[in-house]
């Protein structure tokens, strides 16, 4: 057993650099008592989980000083971690977008309990969705799929009897069915055949820039209650005639017009695009809502016709990461990188786990969910890796204080 020491006077460093001196009675006092005097003497605020660590070990609550032998002078280096909500947006096959607060801990099945608070709809009856991915309802949480801070989610309900979708026609009219989910599309084709006449070989439906495949099903395809689906005529697309679409840059909010044929490529759009803005034409990624445009496919293919707008994503900008024994590494990331992203391309190249890393910015520690581009990290810009593990920790904190011109005692 730890033999108790009396009046112990400990430093304590944080991530921006700055040192503290906290006072305590005696080598018996409990890591959870130590943070609450570091609270009291720096105004730390509640919604702040505060992590000690000494030696590359972080500090559990229940134990006291003496259990990790921490003597008087020592110094240990204290990490403060927000558990406060961010705001992430479900949007419903009707449309409405319900606004919702969690944590980046929060399961798939928390997240449902919450969606049934606000729109009723039971959790067990929730299809969830994002960037194509249908969210599991087990233990996995918004970080483990990469969801964070302003994401849109897509909710589908369960729909097991009748729903009514709409069709708009080639005449302009708009036709209205009943159907189940489970229904293919070329079930829907004999329907719209028998009301309107028009052969099932000779329809084409598109939703949300997509031609519909005769095999799959509505549901595979996200279609529920009160969709509107197109049915176009494949002529009309062979048109040679110039036409607007609209360049939504996303990272920046900014809007351009083009001028477009519609058997233009995609490839062209991007050159288009360079020409205009400036913007390399590798670092381009154009997308429908949910669906990346491939360069070799033609605005016909994905049936974008006058005023319609498609959405531009920057990518493969070059950072640097500062390790804690000084070594640089440089790393192709996209902008819309999550920093969660990030550490996981990191631990590819250096072998450290993810959730042993803390990156920093200009002394401000990234949050997992943020993006890159939420701290306007460009290319060239530069982090500092901090690992919370083993050797290389106890390193970062030798070298943080040599940097500043203290001494740290260390345990014998």
């Amino acid at each position: 057993m730890a033999s108790c020491r009396l009046g112990l006077e400990i430093s304590v460093r944080t991530m921006s650099g700055k040192t503290v001196s906290v006072k305590v009675e005696s080598s018996d006092t409990t890591i959870g008592n130590f943070k609450a005097k570091i609270k009291d003497k720096e105004g730390v605020p509640q919604y702040k989980q505060m992590m000690l660590f000494f030696n590359g070990r972080q500090l559990d609550n229940n134990c006291t000083l003496a259990d990790y032998k921490i003597e008087d002078g020592f110094t240990l280096l204290l990490m403060c971690r927000s558990n406060t909500r961010i705001p992430i947006y479900v949007r419903t096959h009707t449309g409405k977008t319900i606004s919702l607060q969690v944590k980046s801990s929060d399961t798939i099945r928390d997240l449902k309990i919450n969606i049934k608070e606000v729109d009723d709809i039971l959790p067990f009856k929730q299809n969830l969705f994002f960037i194509g991915e249908q969210l599991l309802d087990n233990k996995c949480t918004l970080t483990d799929y990469n969801i964070y801070r302003e994401s849109t989610l897509f909710l589908v309900p369960e729909f097991r009897g009748l729903m009514k979708i709409y069709v708009q026609t080639i005449r302009g009219n708009t036709i209205t069915l009943d159907v189940i989910s489970r229904y293919t599309i070329g079930d829907v084709k004999s329907l719209i055949q028998d009301k309107e006449g028009i052969w099932l070989h000779e329809q084409t439906l598109v939703y949300q820039g997509r031609k519909l495949d005769n095999s799959r099903t509505l549901f595979s395809y996200l279609i529920q209650d009160e969709t509107t689906l197109r049915l176009v005529d494949d002529t009309l697309m062979m048109r040679t005639e110039l036409m607007r679409i609209h360049i939504e840059i996303v990272a920046t909010g900014k809007t351009i017009p083009l001028q477009v044929k519609t058997f233009d490529t995609i490839n062209s759009v991007k050159s288009k695009i360079q020409s205009q803005e400036d913007i390399p034409f590798e670092l381009q990624r154009l997308f429908l809502p949910q669906i990346q445009l491939k360069n070799d496919s033609t605005l016909a293919d994905y049936y974008i016709q006058n005023e319609s707008t498609l959405h531009l994503f920057v990518t493969l900008i070059k950072i640097a990461i500062k390790t804690p024994v000084g070594k640089s590494i440089t790393l192709d990331v996209d902008s819309s990188d999550t920093i969660w992203n990030l550490k996981a391309k990191i631990q590819e190249v250096e072998e450290i786990p993810r959730d042993h890393q803390t990156l920093l910015l200009a002394e401000e520690q990234l949050e997992d969910s943020f993006t890159l581009a939420k701290y306007c990290i460009k290319n060239e810009s530069t982090l500092h890796l901090l690992v919370t593990s083993d050797k290389l920790f106890a390193d970062t904190i030798s070298n943080v204080s040599q940097d500043s011109g203290h001494s740290t005692k260390q345990a014998p």
